[in-house]
């Protein structure tokens, strides 16, 4: 907006005596002058500019009630503003403030006080007389201590303080008898005084991301609190007096080495985020019951690709047997060993299919706190083994479960791994060992290594109700046959069993449902009624549909559910009234997705899509490309992407890769690269940053589902000489251009680009403020995730780049030209020499000229490197080629090369 129609605003608002004036977002560098005669303003906002100073005229708003200067530069508060006695909000988050000056202390009225994400070091005690505070954010500055003072805010009812530098809270906060939200998240303490059970008051309390040790038991006295989070500190007991919380409906304790209850009952302290209500009382439930014995067992994964022996091995690791012809594994294998080293532990083994189609279902069941082995075939290298695709898969839905990678083959081949590498990357990666299932070479070695994992594991020996164990036992017997049952037989078990309240049957399911003992979820009402008891039942049917060739290939994926009388292979397992459930269980991981426009019987299956993309070519040039860069791209994530956006999918432009998706004219081409781990996006027509924004709310929805995935976001920017594209393109850090914009960059150079870029230009053209800023925390952890283990350089796969082998060529003109140029120079006589020189010129300028028409090189680099050629020029007179002593050699941009 113009400087004019601003001011056209302003005489606007003056003429009418307006009560508000909305100035955000206006590009302003300034406050105007002329809004100091708006004495009738009541609410003022200007947040969202460029705004670096707070002029004192603005004290003659004496009937301001409202201030919104947030999002802008300033750097201090004039203390003239103090005049502003009927002020009751002020806003002055995202500033670059770094002190409160005293003099705000008298705006008596005040109830609300912004001053989050500044640069501020210390509360001022004088703003303890400002108690008519109702909400004080200080939350993302520089503070180190709570001063005792703001005990004297008596009215205030929320204070937020998180991301700074404290270490202590005051006793004297007790005093605050009208806290109901007290949030010290990201700080430096230690320890949680006692005294704070006295605000009886408090409904959410947040001191996750410290160093806490212990939970006072006095904090049960607080029993108005809905929401307690502590997760990420170094919490190792739950005291049972939490259980007098009665109106809990979040306690987050995920990342703490608790050692008093199961992790599984642990998780039920919250939903399906840490945001989501859960369900506390089962970890109450756990600790008021005093009939427990010990868990004592484990789970073991084997994992790998397909044919690398992990079958062989079971068999060796159990029955010490082999057989060179030993079948694949179609889906999934469990068996129960029992150490002789450790008898008292049960280990639960797990043989997972490693074929391609069957890597989709693996999320179903790879879990925490288990064991892996990770079984490689040592004649074959790390790539072909997708070593890092499996461990990074592991490290996805294992956490830090500890791995063993087994190189199998060992009779005919070392293991082919960089081990000591790997476990810098992969800290949870205990050891290599090889071995041979054909000869048991390696095999005792194995098995001493997994007798010491056990004792390393925490929770195996986990106490459990004795009433579970007795469900647990009849479960595992009714494996045998029984696939499934109704969660109406399970509760009847329950009651059986002492077992009545609806919440403990809730708890133990998901309980059971964690350990792998049964598949039941509880959160989604299509699946919620049927216990599976044998995960095998699962695969076995998911296999046969993923495998089915007339459904690949005759008919692209889409499936009937009357067809599934034809394609499961044991039809008797499963009865027609559960093969929606079947249906529905690949809905819930999106595998597939019902067919609009058809009865709900139709589904398409994206892993049975074709594997060619169509003619796509018309939106390879979209002006905006943004990109995903993973450490490890797993394959599910584009297929999930397809299905949750199905409804957009334009026309039949969907392969097992890639889609293309419209809104109203708009077109976005989505497209996977699982070989060099990143997806781009490149959307187009009038509403493309729309639509953008769209697609990339969806896959922070995925991402969010992963745990610990590493992606970076970049956005591809063409490089331009003045007006002009110059044909060079470079994924650049989304991120950083955030940053940069937040720290008030106007304009930046950008590695791999030569030229000042205006940063707001280009990171509007992509989305508005509000949505760049949406979960940035989260975003910015993948992307620092994604540096530590891998530096991604601006690389750009779809373009092949000729110019290094070009340029090399050219280099070894230049040496003979330079060779021959000196023979011409000093041997008498030489045209020949000469001629053939002149050749070579014309050749290498051919060739320039070649590279500048095909968008290799831009008009610059052509104009340097004919610079360099036409030194040579002087030599065919005979003639010193020219120099300059203050030239300086230069190298080919990297945004070139």
């Amino acid at each position: 907006m113009t400087a004019q129609e601003v001011l056209e605003l302003i005489q606007q608002a003056k003429d009418e005596r307006a009560g508000k004036l909305d100035l955000s977002n206006k590009n302003l560098t300034e406050i105007p002058p002329e809004i100091a005669q708006l004495t009738s303003l009541r609410v003022l906002e200007l947040s969202g500019n460029q705004i670096s100073e707070i002029p004192e005229a603005l004290a003659h708003l004496t009937s301001l009630q409202e201030l919104n200067l947030s999002i802008n530069r300033i750097r201090g508060i004039p203390e003239a503003l103090a005049q502003l006695t009927s002020l009751q909000s002020l806003d002055l988050r995202n500033n670059q403030i770094r002190e409160i000056p005293e003099a705000l202390a008298q705006l008596t009225s005040l109830q609300g006080l912004d001053l989050s994400d500044n640069q501020i070091s210390e509360i001022p005690e004088a703003l303890a007389h400002i108690t008519s505070l109702q909400g004080l954010d200080l939350s993302d500055n520089q503070i180190r201590e709570i001063p005792e003072a703001l005990a004297h805010l008596t009215s205030l009812q929320f204070l937020d303080l998180t991301n700074n530098q404290i270490s202590e809270i005051p006793e004297a906060l007790t005093y605050l008898t009208s806290l109901q939200f007290l949030d010290l998240t990201n700080n430096q303490i230690r320890e949680i005084p006692e005294a704070l059970a006295h605000i009886t008051s408090l409904q959410i309390l947040d001191l996750s991301d410290n160093q806490i040790r212990e939970i006072p038991e006095a904090l049960a006295q607080l029993t108005s609190l809905q929401y307690l989070y502590l997760y990420n500190n170094q919490i190792r007991e739950i005291p049972e007096a939490l259980t007098h919380l009665v109106n809990l409906k979040r306690l987050v304790l995920e990342n703490n080495p608790i050692t008093n209850v199961p992790p599984e009952i642990i998780r039920q302290g919250w939903g399906k985020t840490i945001w989501d209500d859960g369900n506390p009382q089962a970890i109450f439930s756990y600790l008021k019951n005093k009939a427990k014995r010990p868990l004592n067992e484990l789970k073991v994964l084997l994992v790998g690709e397909g044919d690398v022996g992990k079958t062989s091995l079971l068999k060796r690791l159990l029955h010490n047997t082999f057989n060179s012809g030993e079948p694949k594994t179609p889906g999934i294998n469990l068996e129960k060993w029992q150490l002789p080293q450790k008898p008292d532990i049960r280990l639960n083994l797990w043989d997972f299919g490693g074929q391609k189609v069957m890597q989709t279902t693996h999320q179903f069941f790879l879990t925490k706190r288990s064991l892996y082995l990770l079984v490689l075939d040592n004649r074959k290298n790390e790539q072909q083994n997708r070593l890092e695709y499996w461990l990074k898969l592991i490290e996805t839905y294992g956490g830090n479960s500890p791995v063993i990678i087994v190189g199998n083959c060992a009779d005919e081949n070392p293991p082919q791994v960089k081990i000591r590498t790997l476990q810098k990357k992969y800290p949870q990666i205990t050891k290599l060992i090889a071995t041979s299932c054909k000869t048991g070479a390696g095999i005792e070695q194995l098995v001493q290594e997994i007798a010491s994992q056990i004792d390393a594991i925490p929770h195996i020996k986990d106490l459990l109700p004795n009433s579970w164990f007795e469900i647990k036992t009849q479960l595992e017997a009714m494996q045998e046959s029984y696939d499934f049952i109704s969660y109406e037989k399970y509760q009847e078990m329950c009651q059986k069993a002492k077992i009545k309240e609806a919440s403990d049957q809730k708890s133990l399911v998901q309980f059971l449902h964690d350990l792998g003992i049964v598949l039941n979820y509880q959160d989604d009402p299509r699946l919620n009624e049927t216990n599976v008891l044998n995960p095998e039942w699962v695969t076995s049917g998911v296999y046969d549909i993923l495998n089915n060739h007339d459904l690949m290939v005759q008919k692209k994926g889409i499936l009937s559910l009357p067809d599934l009388e034809n394609i499961l292979k044991q039809t008797q397992r499963y009865p027609e009234n559960k093969r929606r459930f079947l249906m529905d269980l690949m809905g819930k991981f999106e595998l597939c997705f019902p067919l609009d426009g058809y009865s709900p019987d139709r589904y398409l299956i994206t892993d049975l899509l074709p594997i060619d993309e169509p003619d796509v070519d018309i939106y390879e040039n979209a002006p905006l490309h943004f990109q995903y860069r993973y450490d490890i791209l797993p394959g599910s994530i584009i297929s999930r992407f397809i299905v949750r956006n199905h409804q957009m999918i334009y026309k039949t432009m969907r392969w097992r890769s890639g889609v293309v998706l419209t809104m109203d004219l708009n077109k976005a081409l989505v497209r996977a690269d699982e070989e060099d781990n990143y997806i781009s996006i490149k959307a187009q027509g009038s509403r493309a940053s729309a639509l953008l924004a769209i697609i990339k709310t969806d896959f922070d929805k995925i991402h969010a589902t992963i745990p610990n995935l590493a992606v970076q976001e970049r956005l591809v920017i063409r490089e331009l000489q003045g007006e002009k594209p110059t044909g060079v393109e470079v994924p650049v850090d989304y991120l950083h251009l955030i940053e940069l914009d937040h720290q008030g960059v106007v304009e930046a150079i950008l590695p791999g680009l030569r030229g000042k870029y205006n940063i707001r230009d280009i990171l509007e053209g992509v989305e508005s403020k509000t949505e760049r800023a949406r979960d940035l925390d989260i975003r910015e952890e993948r992307g620092r995730k994604s540096r530590e283990n891998r530096p991604m350089g601006p690389k750009t796969p779809e373009t092949p780049n000729l110019l290094k082998p070009s340029l090399a060529l050219l280099l070894v003109l230049a040496v003979v030209a330079c060779i021959v140029a000196v023979i011409a120079h000093f041997v008498p006589d030489s045209k020949h020499i000469t001629s053939v020189l002149t050749i070579i010129v014309i050749f290498a300028f051919i060739v320039f000229v070649l590279l500048l028409l095909t968008g290799k090189i831009n008009q610059t680099t052509f104009n340097q490197l004919f610079e360099v050629l036409s030194r040579f020029i002087p030599t065919f007179k005979g003639q010193e080629p020219k120099t300059n002593n203050d030239d300086t050699s230069q190298e080919t941009p990297k945004s070139e090369q």
